[in-house]
């Protein structure tokens, strides 16, 4: 199996002499919040992108923390984000995963200054899902004992409470690119796509819907690719995850 990058987070914490303890302070979390999905039917299958946000909750400055997770349901692991002021310029985030296994590797760290006291979402996980069904994601013992989930401050290091995530995929009946809901694509969602784009007007449409490249944003990319689908025969909008 593929060894995670986040060896580096185990050498330090030998390297640092870290003991395992109580949390210090009042004990901090990890769990998630509302999963996103956005899926449709291509004859008898399905496509779509799913976004999880992973929340954490810190009341103490941190050294590094090292997250595994496994999930299982009809989804695959896409790509994932950091998200929030907690990853500055010396912070350093790496996010990993396996498919083959239903890995997920989540390592933060610093070599000089910290992971600041924070609440809230920390990292998007995008999955892409070929079903509808229930999913769930939870912690796992990975290739290190520092696994499933460690925070470290200079000297300690403890286990925060979990909370793991069951979540149900449905199908959409918004096709990709659809913005007016007339059920087709046409220059009317072109002109929709624009003005949202370029005059920041929004008229109530699935966001997701609008990010036909399904790169999980809204810009000028997404208009062109519209563009080249109804007027010239392009590949055919994606189901989006710009939630």
């Amino acid at each position: 199996m593929q060894k995670f990058l986040f060896v580096i987070l185990v050498l330090l914490l030998a390297e640092t002499g870290i003991t395992y303890a109580q949390d210090p302070g009042i004990p901090d979390t990890v769990n998630f919040g509302v999963c996103q999905s956005y899926i449709v039917a291509e004859g008898d299958s399905f496509d779509g992108k799913v976004r999880v946000p992973l929340r954490i909750f810190n009341d103490e400055p941190l050294e590094n923390l090292l997250i595994c997770l496994t999930w299982n349901g009809p989804i695959i692991c896409d790509t994932g984000f950091f998200y929030g002021q907690r990853l500055d310029t010396n912070v350093f985030g790496i996010f990993d995963f396996d498919n083959e296994f239903k890995v997920i590797g989540v390592n933060a760290f610093v070599f000089e200054g910290e992971i600041i006291p924070d609440t809230g979402v920390f990292l998007y996980i995008v999955f892409q899902a070929f079903d509808t069904g229930v999913a769930k994601i939870d912690t796992r013992s990975c290739c290190f004992p520092e696994c499933p989930i460690t925070f470290a401050d200079t000297f300690t290091g403890w286990r925060p409470p979990f909370e793991p995530k069951e979540f149900e995929l449905v199908k959409s009946d918004t096709i990709p690119g659809d913005l007016n809901g007339s059920s087709r694509t046409d220059l009317v969602d072109i002109i929709i796509l624009v003005n949202f784009t370029f005059k920041s007007i929004y008229q109530g449409f699935l966001r997701p819907a609008a990010d036909v490249n399904s790169d999980c944003r809204i810009r000028l990319s997404d208009v062109i690719y519209l563009i080249n689908f109804i007027f010239k025969a392009g590949e055919r909008p994606k189901p989006g995850c710009a939630f």
